[in-house]
């Protein structure tokens, strides 16, 4: 401790006393003793301006001042070395060689920032969005990290608490200062702080190329991600690779080669315009369908991070698709979805239009509206289409059935091994053929998918399906060309065997099918013409006495109708239409009494054979036509 009573009134005048008020800063307790002594005894010697000369002197350093290192860091070396590294600017603030601990002197005292060092180190321009990030570098006893945040959020001090979430030691009461450290420091550095330009997902950027392959692209995405963004990348041998998949590729197994071409189909759904559309493999377990989808994403990296489960939220799905962009998205293990009791029909919708919604981040702002066009290629030991799906859904999907195959492949465990060590470079290679080659062969790609998909209508496929079946034999013909080159197609026919036809996929034909079997199910519900026994609790219709028709309560169809997700109006009209209902002009509905009953119900005539007589046996003295209905049945 220094003899201040040594100074006059032409040290004051000076900086010496100034100098060593400044060098206490690391203890502000001290500092601030200190301030006030000195003070008292400027006065004393006839100089009354020391507070607001002592407040210049600290503006003046700060301006040019950079950071000092101590050498008394032992305990602490991790934060040493870090710092030396860093020759920022520190301004006004300061930063303990110690502790790390940032603080701004000030004449009320010490204002702390952060308990620990924390300070930004790389600014990260979105070159899809433009939008600024910030790369924030911190450092505390037991942790060094780095954390890219919206410089929006770091900006806010109702959102820059939460990097507490992420180990920044930062409350309501210190975020202001934390907003104006971390801002004075990227400005004080800004000719030292790295730009660079950056993406948040994969697939394709614009101008830029594909991500992640494109050269001068920092992935910006955050830890959420970053494993699966590190996983897309050439790993071990190609040639052990493609020796083993072009064995794949010759087997008479057609799933595993369907879904070889469904993940590099992935990338073109794009540029031949169109939508997400799932391949789902299921059957019997432990037949290698799992081992099918690591084989898929293995095209493109590790499929040990890349392939991921349906044990996520539909929120979760679309972020990850969003990620994946171009990129097929693997979900392995269906039947996780099914014991949640998860509504999958609607996952299946949003997947495959390539929208999520807006949703907000972890620090209080809004992500950007995540958009995808890929595949979707799942695995499961039951089908993802159900006999009560909707058409729509059944026409997004295309099944690969396994459960005849005890195999998908010889020698699974092998296989496992070989892709988990050789595995990302025919996507890479694809990827950069299909640019090249994209200007001059385009159009020649469109043109091929609109043949096979004509040819599939013509065999009665659903455009729908032919349109998804078309995109998988463009693809297969074109990585034989770029990547295998071994002549082993996929035949049209062979994959019309998977696909659904306008039949299948119709909703009111399979609506109609539902309901002869709700029919059959409940038949004890129902009367037949000639029964002595009319009387039953619950009465549903009327059988006509050749059984091939029948007549169905109004109310009773419409509510099991709706109960199984089909509207009975459009149900009635397709009825009428294809002839399976017995209508009078508009009129599809009709009054009768059954079984004694004395009101007049409104009853639906359904033909249960489409091959039934235009008026069925029985029917005739069955229904009783009401004094005012002048049409009869």
């Amino acid at each position: 401790m220094q003899d201040i009573t040594k100074y006059t009134k032409k040290d004051f005048e000076g900086t010496a006393p100034y100098e060593y008020l400044y060098s206490l800063r690391g203890n502000a307790f001290a500092e601030a003793q200190m301030r006030i002594k000195l003070a008292d005894h400027a006065k004393s010697v006839g100089y009354n301006s020391f507070k607001s000369t002592y407040a210049k002197y600290c503006k003046s350093v700060a301006g040019t001042r950079t950071l000092e290192i101590a050498e008394n860091t032992a305990e602490f070396p991790q934060l040493a070395d870090a710092l030396r590294q860093m020759e920022i600017r520190t301004g006004a603030w300061e930063v303990d060689p110690d502790t790390g601990c940032v603080v701004k002197p000030t004449e009320k005292g010490s204002i702390v920032a952060c308990s620990h060092f924390i300070c930004p180190v790389k600014t990260l321009i979105d070159v899809e969005t433009g939008r600024e990030k910030v790369e924030v570098l911190w450092i505390k006893p037991n942790k060094t990290a780095k954390q890219v945040f919206e410089r929006a959020d770091l900006a806010n001090a109702s959102k820059v608490v939460g990097l507490a979430a992420y180990g920044v030691s930062v409350t309501s009461e210190t975020a202001r200062a934390l907003v104006s450290w971390l801002n004075d420091a990227s400005d004080l550095n800004a000719d030292i702080i790295p730009v660079v330009k950056s993406v948040s997902r994969l697939g394709y950027i614009g101008d830029f190329g594909f991500s992640p392959y494109a050269e001068g692209l920092t992935y910006d995405g955050g830890v959420e991600y970053a494993d699966i963004y590190k996983a897309i990348a050439p790993q071990g041998s190609y040639d052990k690779w493609l020796e083993r998949l072009k064995e794949i590729r010759a087997d008479s197994r057609l799933a595993p080669r369907i879904m070889l071409a469904a993940s590099f189909a992935s990338v073109l759904v794009e540029p031949l315009h169109a939508y997400p559309f799932f391949i789902h493999l299921y059957g019997g377990s432990g037949n290698g369908k799992t081992v099918a989808l690591h084989m898929a994403a293995s095209v493109w990296g590790n499929p040990q991070s890349y392939v991921k489960t349906f044990n996520a939220t539909k929120v979760g799905m679309e972020m990850l698709a969003g990620f994946l962009h171009n990129l097929p998205l693997c979900l392995d293990e269906l039947q996780i979805q099914r014991t949640q009791g998860s509504d999958f029909e609607s996952i299946i919708y949003d997947l495959s239009e390539g929208t999520g919604r807006t949703r907000g981040n972890k620090l209080g702002g809004l992500r950007n509206t995540a958009t995808w066009r890929n595949t979707i290629l799942t695995t499961g030991e039951t089908p993802m289409v159900t006999a009560a799906s909707a058409g729509g859904v059944a026409n997004r999907v295309i099944e690969l059935d396994t459960t005849e195959l005890e195999h998908l492949f010889d020698g699974d465990t092998k296989l496992v091994r070989l892709l988990q060590k050789n595995h990302g470079h025919a996507g890479k290679e694809f990827v950069t053929r299909l640019a090249e080659k994209r200007n001059s062969d385009l159009d020649a790609w469109i043109e091929m998918k609109d043949y096979y998909q004509n040819e599939l209508i013509k065999r009665g496929i659903s455009d729908k399906q032919a349109t998804i079946a078309s995109i998988l034999l463009v693809t297969d013909s074109l990585i034989n060309d770029f990547i295998f080159h071994d002549g082993q197609l996929i035949e049209i026919d062979e994959l019309a065997r998977y696909l659904k036809t306008n039949a299948q996929v119709s909703e009111n034909r399979k609506a109609y099918e539902w309901l002869r079997g709700w029919i059959a199910q409940n038949r004890a519900k129902f009367n037949t013409f000639g029964s002595e026994d009319t009387y039953r609790p619950e009465l549903y219709g009327t059988f006509a006495r050749d059984e091939k028709s029948v007549r169905i309560i109004k109310n009773v169809f419409d509510s099991a109708c709706e109960k199984a997700n089909f509207d009975p109006s459009n149900l009635v009209k397709w009825l009428k239409r294809e002839n399976l209902t017995f209508c009078d002009g508009d009129r599809c509905t009709h009054k009768a009494r059954i079984a004694g009953i004395k009101q007049a119900l409104n009853v639906i005539d359904l033909k249960l054979e489409e091959s039934a007589e235009d008026v069925p046996e029985g029917f005739e003295e069955i229904g009783q036509i009401d004094a005012d209905d002048d049409k009869p049945f």
